[in-house]
């Protein structure tokens, strides 16, 4: 395993230099000249704008990562943050380095992208390991920022990992940042640690503190841990609020946020059911993700006696068609929606399509003009009452053009089904073990990330579909599938790639039981690895109408057990049959890291050139293609399998 780590770093290293020449075009004199003074001295002096013209300019006659990347920067440090993703992405064809990665992630952070944040602060932190194993100090800033967003998404024991890997190498607002997750955990034990830490003086008699707001937050928190004295803490609490000033870190807004959750904590355990549902709120307004503190609040609104009820929403004109998938098909291009939303509390706002619909009459009529584009158009309704409970309603509408003959011979070759398709995928790529007892892989991570990019550039899968999960905690994967699936309908498909560790349970020499193993699972510890029936009961309740796992770890083919499938001929008959399956990389066998599965598997998707293939196409060539192990491919049963199979569709 040592001898291939090292290969594979010396091979990175010859492959990325050749990619960077490749991707980056060299200035002319000139343009050096221009870019160096914009460099050093515009950019230098914060004179951003004119930075951004002068690199505009150079762009125009070359790309260029660096100049992407100080254009990037630029943006940045105006408050531009969409145009510096957009810029720093550009400068990645050509500069993959953990930099780039860490300001692509920040700059994601700051336009509220915490999903992609985290992919980028994980790849930055993958490459700095490869450039030093030995992690230099700067590093631990990375495990802070990608702590930091998985507190935003509310995986806490996420966050509370990278965060103490931080604060074990010196950092102080690491130290702080890190008690919100914990309190989130209910850890009082492990506050109680952090803030007698915070607040014992120093040798030189300062603290480690000198922020009187954050002092009054941390002695709050203390006081809570230490004899769970709601009075005085709530005084200390109320005192940091009162005093907070913001937290002197880019895009970073959530630490006022925390407060008033702590502050909601603290009145709770006071008994004080009012205020705390108040600052509940608030916390949760600041930040919809934590979706822990909308159950506290729901808990509470039933407590209180408050409306938990949220509106209803009516579709007047047009109404869908039921015998076409709930399908409303129109023949112009803008149209009247009309619509009904009721709520017994009042309705505190209404959007159709993210647009806010200020008229609504008394009895709850609106209407919304809509401009559509030819084929699908999905419109999401949200309504939302005055007590913060929400309702949403999406349909379809079909702008239906006029088509000549040819046209109307090439619309009939593609299945008529896959008008309605949505594809939604999980990524999942467990690299990085706590336990010592697991030994950490090299590609997963990247192979979920590169399956995320073949998906999204050739397939019908829109890139907000897809969810990567890296480096993700049991309970965190196993309730990210089970919320996508539930959430599905009779017109989506859903595909899980999971790589990792796997192992087998045998009874004597009878296989028992199949496991996948996350990253915080426990060495030989069956109850915190994921077995078959964990993601059967995923998926269990879904109405998607595919649903496929390929999973990439050893021992992979005893999940589940299954009759192999014959593919009927027709790729719509096909699409037309519900279908549950699964393709493995191997049997009751170990398969190694970065094999030739995921390399197939990846090539395929790639190359291929047919608009529609089946699971059962992908998994033939894996198996023709792969010498090394014995890829397996059944039906996943009892789960509603009537025949039929995952149809890729290129885009």
């Amino acid at each position: 395993m040592k001898l291939r780590l090292q290969l594979y770093v010396f091979i990175l290293g010859l492959i990325l230099p050749l990619r960077n020449i490749y991707c980056q075009e060299s200035l002319s004199p000139d343009d050096e000249q221009r870019f160096a003074y914009a460099k050093d001295h515009l950019y230098a002096d914060g004179k951003y704008m004119q930075a951004i013209d002068y690199c505009s300019a150079i762009l125009d006659r070359r790309h260029n990562a660096a100049v992407f990347e100080l254009r990037a920067k630029c943006y940045r440090a105006s408050g531009d943050y969409a145009d510096a993703v957009k810029d720093y992405t550009e400068a990645l064809q050509g500069d993959r380095s953990a930099v780039v990665y860490e300001d692509r992630g920040m700059s994601n952070f700051c336009i509220e992208d915490y999903g992609q944040a985290v992919q980028d602060l994980t790849e930055a932190i993958r490459l700095s390991l490869l450039e030093d194993p030995n992690m230099a100090a700067y590093d631990f800033l990375l495990y802070e920022a990608r702590g930091r967003t998985y507190l935003q998404l509310g995986q806490y024991s996420d966050a509370i990992s990278d965060l103490t890997v931080a604060s074990d190498n010196g950092s102080a607002s690491a130290s702080i940042e890190i008690l919100s997750p914990m309190l989130h955990n209910n850890m009082l034990d492990d506050i109680k640690d952090f803030t007698t830490r915070l607040l014992k003086p120093q040798a030189n008699g300062s603290s480690l503190i000198t922020d009187s707001s954050l002092k009054n937050y941390v002695t709050a928190l203390y006081v809570l841990s230490s004899n769970h004295d709601a009075v005085i803490a709530c005084s200390y609490i109320d005192d940091a609020i009162n005093q907070y000033e913001g937290f002197q870190k880019s895009c970073y807004k959530s630490l006022i946020s925390d407060m008033h959750y702590a502050k909601a904590c603290i009145n709770q355990m006071a008994g004080n059911d009012s205020l705390a549902y108040a600052f509940y709120t608030k916390a949760f307004n600041s930040n919809s993700r934590q979706e822990d503190i909308k159950s506290k609040i729901d808990v509470l609104k039933v407590k209180l006696g408050i409306d938990v009820i949220p509106p209803s929403i009516t579709l007047v004109n047009p109404v869908p068609d039921p015998l076409k998938k709930k399908m409303i098909e129109v023949a112009t291009g803008t149209i009247d929606l009309y619509g009904k939303v009721q709520d017994s509390s009042g309705v505190a706002s209404l959007t159709v399509n993210d647009k806010t619909i200020s008229k609504i009459e008394e009895d709850g009529t609106f209407i919304a003009s809509l401009d559509l584009e030819p084929g699908i158009n999905n419109v999401t309704i949200n309504a939302t009452d005055k007590f913060e409970n929400k309702s949403t309603k999406t349909i379809k509408i079909n702008l239906v053009e006029p088509t000549d003959s040819s046209q109307q011979e090439d619309v009939a070759a593609i299945p008529e089904l896959f008008t309605y398709a949505n594809y939604y995928a999980v990524l999942i790529g467990e690299k990085d073990y706590t336990d010592a007892g697991f030994q950490d892989l090299q590609s997963p991570a990247s192979d979920a990330l590169d399956l995320k990019k073949i998906l999204s550039t050739y397939y019908q899968f829109d890139p907000a579909h897809i969810t990567t999960l890296i480096n993700s905690s049991r309970t965190n994967i196993l309730d990210t599938l089970t919320s996508i699936a539930s959430g599905l309908t009779q017109d989506d498909n859903l595909l899980i790639f999971y790589a990792g560790h796997g192992a087998v349970k045998r009874l004597g020499t009878k296989v028992i039981g199949g496991y996948v193993i996350p990253s915080d699972a426990k060495k030989d510890s069956y109850a915190t690895y994921i077995k078959s029936d964990d993601l059967k009961e995923t998926i269990e309740t879904s109405e998607a109408k595919h649903i496929l796992f390929i999973v990439d770890a050893c021992f992979a083919g005893t999940l589940f057990r299954g009759t192999m499938d014959e593919a009927p001929k027709s790729i719509q008959n096909l699409y037309k049959q519900t279908s549950r399956q699964m393709i493995s990389s191997g049997n009751v066998e170990e398969v190694p890291d970065n094999g030739q599965f995921i390399k197939n598997l990846k090539e395929y998707l790639t190359e291929n050139k047919n608009p529609f293939f089946s699971s059962l196409d992908l998994y033939n060539f894996l198996v023709k293609n792969d010498d090394t192990t014995t890829p397996q491919r059944g039906t996943i049963a009892d789960l509603g399998d009537t025949g039929g199979d995952f149809i890729f569709a290129k885009k």
